[in-house]
């Protein structure tokens, strides 16, 4: 077995360029926080308007945030729902199914 010289060059510039890449990420990963600390202390800290710290409706209720589960089904969802157990199918599935039976037996 040969040692290849250009072949060790190769995979040793391979794994000093990862090796900076990885030391590029730590370094920002390290210093961001540091950079917003100074930044927060020489222009100070941004103002943010928190808002209203509840919402009234036009009939005079206050706002409130229901979950998912909560919510009422309208007239026109529960006319589009499925009815019965046949899996959406339509009669000329049905049909179609049928045939396909029949002509199998």
């Amino acid at each position: 077995m040969s040692f290849n010289k250009d072949t060790f060059d190769l995979m040793l510039k391979l794994a000093l360029g990862m090796i900076g890449i990885l030391l590029l990420i730590w370094l920002i990963a390290v210093f961001t926080p540091k950079l917003a600390k100074f930044i927060d202390k020489f222009f100070g800290k941004a103002k943010i308007d928190p808002g209203p710290s509840s919402i009234t409706l036009e009939n005079g209720e206050k706002y409130t945030v229901k979950s998912v589960f909560e919510g009422e089904k309208t007239d026109e969802a529960a006319e589009e729902a499925p009815k019965g157990t046949d899996n959406g199918k339509t009669d000329e599935n049905k049909e179609n199914t049928e045939n396909i039976n029949n002509e199998k037996e």
